[in-house]
């Protein structure tokens, strides 16, 4: 294969479900977003426990990799809110802190949705908070290889449904 042949890899949510998200996985891929004709590119889709998932993709084959859990770090802002939804599906919460004002614990109430303890005073300095929050959230690893196309560049998309 010659050098700088490269493979790009884009992803489609064609479900009826916004939970659903799709992602390469940055740890086995050694951080890599493009790939060589040939080598696995693993990815990762977070989804609902016990949710049905289809994939189909333009070129290669993809095979399943697996499920885990990954710990996820996102910020937490209150702005006179005591709720706040999270970027992926949830099983629990790990750890919270709060920096300045403190909206107190950080629970877990539905699968993407946070809610803060205190319920700030709307329109107070108390009712504004900023902090980080520590989240496991479920996936399911799939990886795709696709053969040789003999060109210097080629995309390739994978859809979920």
């Amino acid at each position: 294969m010659a050098a700088g042949v490269s493979l790009t890899v884009a992803f489609v949510n064609a479900t009826s479900n916004a939970d659903v998200v799709i992602e390469l996985d940055a740890e086995r891929n050694n951080n890599k977003t493009q790939f060589q004709f040939g080598t696995q590119a693993f990815f990762l889709v977070y989804a609902p426990l016990g949710m049905a998932l289809n994939i189909d993709q333009s070129d290669g084959t993809v095979t399943p990799q697996g499920f885990g859990t990954k710990m996820i770090t996102e910020n937490l802002t209150a702005v006179d809110a005591q709720t706040q939804t999270t970027a992926k599906v949830m099983t629990s919460v790990a750890s919270s802190a709060w920096y300045g004002n403190s909206m107190g614990a950080v629970a877990k109430t539905a699968p993407k949705t946070l809610t803060f303890e205190k319920l700030p005073a709307p329109g107070s300095p108390n009712g504004v908070a900023i902090g980080t929050v520590d989240y496991y959230a479920p996936f399911r690893r799939f990886a795709i290889t696709v053969p040789d196309q003999g060109v210097p560049t080629y995309n390739v998309l994978v859809v979920v449904y």
